[in-house]
């Protein structure tokens, strides 16, 4: 998995969408393909790499901060043991900046199972970058 930066995580009740209403963790990653006027997330737009700190448990609440191969693992039980089991959530919502910046990263979350408690996973998408066949899986799994 290449790097991906994680800008905010937090417990909310979803207010949008199909499941308004309900418990979810918010997941931010950071950057976008767009510079939209419009944009309400403009401070997690073109961050760069190099400044941005790997994640440790140490200061697993300082944002932003990178999530690789090296402590994708450790991130995933903070998730798990921080959030989804404390506070009882079965949904994570991904969003950004784009996700879709970091497909391989999604696609850890979704496939790998590591998340055991999660049942729905949502994805706030511009929908620019959906231009393989094998992006759509995502959603269907």
């Amino acid at each position: 998995m290449k790097k991906v930066i994680i800008t905010q995580i937090c417990p909310t009740i979803q207010g949008e969408g199909p499941s308004i209403g309900t418990p979810v963790l918010l997941m931010r990653l950071g950057n976008c393909n767009l510079h939209c006027d419009i944009c309400d997330t403009k401070w997690t737009n073109d961050l760069k790499l190099k400044e941005i700190p790997k994640f440790t448990l140490s200061k697993k609440s300082v944002f932003p901060y990178i999530v690789d191969d090296s402590n994708y693992t450790k991130f995933v039980q903070f998730l798990d043991d921080e959030f989804l089991k404390k506070y009882n959530i079965s949904t994570i919502l991904i969003t950004g900046g784009e996700p879709f910046l970091n497909k391989d990263f999604i696609q850890s979350i979704i496939f790998n199972g590591d998340l055991k408690q999660v049942m729905k996973i949502e994805i706030e998408t511009n929908g620019t970058l959906l231009n393989d066949v094998d992006d759509y899986k995502m959603f269907d799994h």
